[in-house]
Formats: structure tokens, C-alpha cells, sequence
């Protein structure tokens, strides 16, 4: 009897062993297909994204650029940029203005026919450019010709361009606009200069021009511009920049035809104006706008940055500032706004002006902050006290002119 009952619980025992382990092979298999069939959860996009342009001046390549560049096997304009290449390349994009042509010839020449090596160009992308302002009065210096080469040979190294056409269909395509991705923030940019020098430009499309038939006294072409401005609101892009390549020369103050172009394109819907052209800088600011439907925003204009590299001797045509556009794009309610703007001032260095011959180079863009602080504290391996003070009253200069608020020394 002991023994029956002992092997009925031997029997029952082994049932429920059984039982518990078919039980989690089960369980098993449910969380293996649970977990198959559950796909990850997606990475949402950011409802907010910030993103940097940043707007340099214009690159005017005169003769002593040229010497300080070549090298035995050819040209490196790169350590000529030193002082803003770091800050080039840490921007979402980078987009300034040359004021040269690519020639097809060893002729090169810096004024008053500007025809640079094509080194610049691959020395340009790899500072951190990403879009070059075409259209300057130089831009048919090496005429047509030298305006198709100059902008094959920027699309060969990977920099986009605004402002001059090769052919009718390229003016035409987006009416001559050119739409950038900034970090996710779509940017439509046009531009516009004044005149050509008296070249003549003989391929209406060639030229974004100010004036009527390129002549200042025929007025100012607000149609075209109109159309220009109309079609660029069409693309629903984020925001519109505009370049002009405009003012007096050498005037740190915009004069009122200059006011007037500002007005109207702010009305035809620019967030952004980007002035070159007068060779010293002229005054920016944050200014509440209001477009063609009313509405209104915060728009920037800054109406000249001066020259960015040159070796102009007039006063103030050494100084200039890079400045920092922080652009947010709100993906719930689909705004884009201008968050802040700053510059860094910058120094166009010639150490002959000092008599400097042994220090291995001549001409240098230099941040000033960096370079002030450097002989303060004793570390600075080539500047003299009389560097020292002319940079500093440089420095003054660029806040009076350009309002010491956006420096990035001072900017909140």
C-alpha cells in the first residue's frame, strides 16, 4: 500500500514538474514573438532647431594677396583667412562675396582687372565656404568668358553661387535663386550689384544688375527685383537673404538710395541684407519689419562688412567683422525666427606697414580679441606696441561704425 502511494506521487509529481516547465517554454515564446512583432519606437524630430549662417565680406584678391599666396607648386590663399577660418568652419553654412575672376592664364592681375589663380576656389571650400556672391563690379573683369570660368571652376570644388549666370536657362531657373539647407532651415538667396566697371554686359542674363540697361541714370530695375522677390516667396522657403553689392565708397553710412532699396525689399519679404561693396563697414541692426501682406517679423541688415581679405591703404578698408546669424525653426507652429546676431571683429594685417620683413608672412586676417588679449598677456609673438594701438583703435572703429551691442565680446 506504501508503495502504491509512493509511486502515485512519483507519477503526480513528475506531472506537475511537467506542467511548470511547459509553462515557461510558453511564456518564452510569447515574450520572443512579443518582442519581434513590437517594433522600436521611432526617433522624433526635434520641434525646435537651431542653426548658424555665417556672413563674411568681400574677398578682394589685389596683387600682394597673390604674392603672399603662391607657393612653389601653385597658390594657398588658406593662411592669409587665419583669423576667421575657425570660426568659418564651425558655422551651419558660410557664404561670402568675391570680388575677383578665375583666369585662364598665368596673367594674373589685382587692379584694376581682378583675374586670380583657381587655387582660391579649392582654397575657398576648404576654409568652410559653402555659397560665394558672384555678382560684384568685378564679375566681368575677365568678361564673359572669365564669368563662366569663374563659376564652373566654384561648382567644381563644391561651393554654390549666387548672383552671375551662364546661360539664360540657369537665370531663369528659380528666377536666379539659389535655395541653401542650414541646418534644416531652407534659406532662398538672390543678389544684385550695382554695375560692372563699364563693361559692358552684352547676355542680359549674365548679371543680376541694379540699374536699368547698367546704367545708374536709366533707375533703379525694381521690376525685375519685384519678380525676383515674388518668386522667392513662391519656393516657401524659411526665410529670404538678400545680397546687394551697393553704397559709396569708402563712406561708413549708408546713403538714402541704399535706405530706400533696404525698405523696399524688406516689404517684398527679406529677412536678411547683406551688404558689400563700399570697402569699410557701414552700420547693421535688428529692425521690426513688415511684409506686403502686413505681417511682421525681425529683419536684419548689415549694409557693408567692408573687405574681408585686401590690401587696400584707406582708412578703415583693414577692418571688418564676420558676423553670426543663430537662426531657430519652431516645427510645431512652422516659424523661423533670428534667435541672436554677434560678429567677430576682424584685422587685415600688413607687417610692412611696421617694418616687419622676418616674420615669414606679410598679410593676415586677424581676430582682433584674440590677438589684443595675446599682447596683453605677454603672448603674442610678433605684435608691437604700435600693432597694439592701432588694433585697438580698430577696434574702436568697428563698434562706433557697427555698434559695439553685436560684438560677440559684448553680446549677451
Amino acid at each position: 500500500m506504501k508503495a502504491k502511494n509512493k509511486g502515485l506521487l512519483a507519477v503526480l509529481l513528475v506531472l506537475v514538474l511537467a506542467g511548470l516547465l511547459a509553462l515557461v517554454i510558453i511564456r518564452g515564446l510569447h515574450q520572443n514573438a512579443t518582442d519581434e512583432e513590437t517594433p522600436e519606437a521611432s526617433e522624433q524630430p526635434d520641434e525646435i532647431i537651431e542653426a548658424r549662417l555665417l556672413v563674411a565680406g568681400d574677398m578682394v584678391i589685389h596683387d600682394g594677396l597673390n604674392a603672399e599666396a603662391k607657393t612653389d607648386s601653385g597658390y594657398d590663399y588658406t593662411p592669409i583667412f587665419a583669423g576667421a577660418a575657425p570660426y568659418i568652419r564651425r558655422a551651419d553654412l558660410a557664404v561670402g562675396t568675391l570680388e575677383t575672376t578665375f583666369s585662364d592664364t598665368a596673367q594674373f592681375t589685382g587692379y584694376p582687372l581682378f583675374k586670380s589663380p583657381v587655387d582660391l576656389a579649392s582654397n575657398l571650400r576648404s576654409l568652410g565656404f559653402d555659397l560665394i556672391n558672384t555678382a560684384s563690379n568685378h564679375c566681368m573683369d575677365g568678361y564673359n568668358g572669365g564669368l563662366v570660368r569663374t563659376i564652373d571652376k566654384l561648382e567644381e570644388n563644391g561651393l554654390e553661387h549666387v548672383g552671375t549666370y551662364r546661360s539664360e536657362e540657369e537665370r531663369n531657373l528659380n528666377s536666379g535663386i539659389t535655395v541653401m539647407d542650414v541646418g534644416g532651415i531652407h534659406i532662398a538667396f538672390l543678389s544684385y550689384c550695382y554695375g560692372t566697371n563699364g563693361i559692358p554686359v552684352d547676355r542680359p542674363y549674365a548679371v543680376n544688375l541694379l540699374y536699368k540697361n547698367n546704367d545708374p541714370d536709366s533707375g533703379i530695375n525694381y521690376e525685375r527685383i519685384e519678380a525676383d522677390m515674388a518668386a522667392a516667396r513662391a519656393l516657401d522657403v524659411d526665410l529670404i537673404a538678400v545680397f546687394m553689392h551697393w553704397g559709396k565708397e569708402y563712406q561708413t553710412e549708408p546713403n538714402s538710395e541704399q535706405n530706400e532699396l533696404a525698405d523696399f525689399l524688406f516689404t517684398q519679404g527679406a529677412d536678411l541684407i547683406l551688404g558689400g561693396h563700399t570697402h569699410v563697414p557701414q552700420p547693421m541692426e535688428l529692425r521690426r519689419v513688415t511684409d506686403l501682406d502686413g505681417n511682421e517679423r525681425t529683419g536684419f541688415i548689415c549694409y557693408c562688412l567692408g573687405n574681408l581679405v585686401s590690401c587696400q591703404y584707406e582708412i578703415y578698408t583693414n577692418l571688418t567683422a564676420i558676423v553670426n546669424i543663430d537662426l531657430e525653426k519652431d516645427f510645431t507652429t512652422g516659424e523661423t525666427r533670428i534667435k541672436d546676431v554677434s560678429y567677430v571683429p576682424m584685422y587685415m594685417m600688413n607687417l610692412h606697414d611696421y617694418d616687419v620683413t622676418d616674420a615669414g608672412w606679410r598679410y593676415r586676417l586677424l581676430d582682433l580679441h584674440k590677438e589684443l588679449e595675446a599682447y596683453e598677456k605677454g603672448r603674442s609673438e610678433y605684435l608691437t606696441e604700435e600693432m597694439y594701438n592701432d588694433m585697438r583703435a580698430g577696434l574702436g572703429a568697428i563698434h562706433s561704425i557697427m555698434g559695439e551691442e553685436f560684438d560677440i565680446a559684448y553680446a549677451p
